[in-house]
């Protein structure tokens, strides 16, 4: 619940940042008429030759595609939403140790922002506002807006684990993929994954099956009656033959 909070309390304050930006761009370089915003076709530079500040008022999506689907584009974007809330373990993999986990949650919040950001604006405005524009030698890049850069940049991270867990399947402990290094391999003595083999297929003995480790754990007085023993049964066997000659 409390992971759940902070990923909603970032997400506001990245759709707010959004909505300032986009708010700045309307009051700067467009003109209300009859109802319908309008660029003045003005423009704040940047840096010279590459990059300008502006308004674009976009009917579409990414791109410029999909011109005049507005509303479709903003129920493909609630479904999308609710996809992701749903399968949001697997699709950034939040669970995941170390840095992959921390990337994962980073991902998801930089996308749920996005989505949410062109999605009030489809709803309210009827379009998306778009204001960054890239340009070199007479060529521009399609306009984009702060929450086409939440989406891109949690694509790029999802990409960069989606390659990395690729390159960490294998392990190198034994050069298989899909098996972690220290899991128990599956013994062919037994069959069963995780149960050591018996004792003889280990190389170890035990002393109930060796006479001399047997004999060096007997006790002084049990070694002196087992010789005893032996003397006594010499003994009696000679007798009879004694017996005989005379």
């Amino acid at each position: 619940m409390r992971q759940a909070l902070k990923i909603f309390l970032f997400v506001i304050h990245l759709v707010l940042a959004d909505a300032v930006v986009k708010e700045i761009s309307l009051c700067s370089f467009s003109v209300l008429h009859n109802g319908v915003r309008y660029s003045t076709g003005e423009a704040f530079t940047v840096i010279p030759g590459l990059f300008d500040f502006r308004f674009v008022g976009n009917h579409g999506c990414a791109w410029g595609l999909f011109q005049g689907y507005v509303w479709p584009l903003a129920l493909f974007s609630i479904v999308a939403f609710a996809l992701l809330v749903w399968k949001r373990r697997s699709v950034f993999g939040i669970d995941s140790p170390g840095w992959r986990g921390k990337a994962g949650r980073i991902a998801e919040i930089l996308i749920y922002a996005g989505i949410f950001g062109n999605l009030l604006d489809r709803v309210i405005r009827g379009y998306v506002v778009d204001m960054f524009d890239f340009h070199l030698c007479g060529w521009h890049f399609p306009c984009f807006n702060l929450a086409d850069t939440y989406i891109t940049f949690a694509a790029a991270i999802l990409i960069l684990l989606s390659f990395s867990s690729g390159a960490t399947a294998k392990s190198p402990a034994n050069g298989r993929a899909g098996v972690p290094s220290g899991t128990a391999e599956k013994s062919p003595a037994n069959g069963r994954a995780g149960v050591p083999p018996p004792a003889e297929d280990r190389g170890e003995t035990h002393t109930r099956h060796d006479p001399a480790v047997a004999s060096k754990e007997m006790s002084l007085e049990e070694k002196i009656a087992i010789v005893k023993a032996k003397s006594a049964a010499k003994k009696n066997k000679c007798e009879p033959k004694n017996g005989k000659s005379e």
